[in-house]
């Protein structure tokens, strides 16, 4: 009877414990509305002027690419299928200035290539490096709801190299023909970022942007508008289970991603992070989206829009 009852004791103190550790409060940096800290997504900022440093490290690749037949110095050729490689590398620095404001700046650049001398020839090497800037400014916040507004600058030197332009040039006899373009864009943009608490589990992110100044194409300018939205699970602060999933959608231009111009297309992520970190979110981020493609300056009559698919590594330390 008596060790019957110790055993019944020590089975009532584990159970105590064990539900007394799974309602702690969980302390972290990590961005929080009420009890959820919010798990970022590659697509969606949040509204949160916590001050933070990131690394984004990431490469995709395209399907297979259908070739058209191209015209050179008269004579046809027709390129087998083949993939292009894109990849990125970007770093951010948010700075909270009061409660209410932070400062933002990214550096960064990436870079699609082809896998063979077809996609080479058809699609030529395009890179783009580039800082943005800006203002993050809370509007208002209670204790589920939070809207900010970013007010920044972009700057982006592309450089797209045409290898098929080029050879078309050199046997049509054009005076100076160039094998690639150097283009400056500058823009300024407006986000505004919001973000809710669903459940200590769940929560949702999501931001609207406008954007104006430089066009990809040299003397014009343009207007841009897009959209996102992400819903992110965070499981460790109460279940301990160091687990973080965020599913975010997006329909923008995002030419840091696609390696275009201001073609819209629609996004999709999905991020495992690990959330077991009191400061820190390491997370693997697959990305997906589908883009035009295009070939040098041939008139083939051709239009074909490509997926891609990325992985990105992603690293986010949150100081305060």
């Amino acid at each position: 009877m008596n060790r019957l009852i110790a055993i019944l004791f020590l089975s009532c103190f584990w159970s105590i414990s064990g539900f007394s550790q799974e309602n702690e409060e969980f302390e972290s940096n990590v961005p929080k509305l009420n009890r959820h800290h919010f798990i970022s997504n590659t697509l969606v900022n949040g509204p949160f002027t916590n001050t933070s440093f990131s690394q984004n490290l990431g490469i995709g690749f395209s399907a297979p690419i259908e070739s058209p037949t191209v015209n050179i110095g008269g004579v046809e050729v027709t390129l087998r299928q083949t993939t292009l490689i894109y990849a990125n590398l970007f770093f951010r620095y948010n700075q909270r200035i009061k409660d209410w404001v932070s400062f933002y700046i990214r550096l960064g650049g990436a870079a699609r290539v082809g896998t063979d001398p077809g996609t080479l020839l058809t699609q030529g090497v395009n890179t783009m490096i580039g800082t943005r800037m800006g203002w993050k400014i809370r509007l208002f916040q209670t204790e589920k709801h939070m809207l900010s507004v970013r007010l920044g600058v972009n700057d982006i030197g592309a450089n797209f190299i045409n290898v098929l332009g080029y050879v078309q040039d050199v046997i049509d006899s054009v005076p100076n023909p160039n094998i690639s373009d150097d283009i400056s864009v500058l823009q300024g943009e407006m986000y505004l970022d919001y973000a809710y608490e669903i459940s200590p589990i769940f929560g949702i992110q999501a931001n609207g942007k406008v954007s104006f100044g430089d066009s990809y194409i040299p003397g014009e300018s343009t207007t841009e508008f897009g959209i996102g939205v992400a819903l992110d699970a965070n499981l460790y602060p109460r279940t301990r289970v160091p687990l973080g999933l965020s599913l975010g959608l997006a329909y923008a231009s995002l030419p840091e991603l696609s390696l275009n111009d201001e073609q819209e297309s629609l996004f999709y992520s999905l991020k495992l992070a690990f959330s077991g970190a009191e400061n820190m979110l390491l997370s693997l981020d697959a990305t997906g989206f589908r883009t035009d493609i295009g070939y040098g300056n041939q008139n083939t009559n051709f239009s074909s829009k490509v997926s891609v698919y990325s992985f990105t590594l992603n690293m986010v330390y949150f100081f305060n």
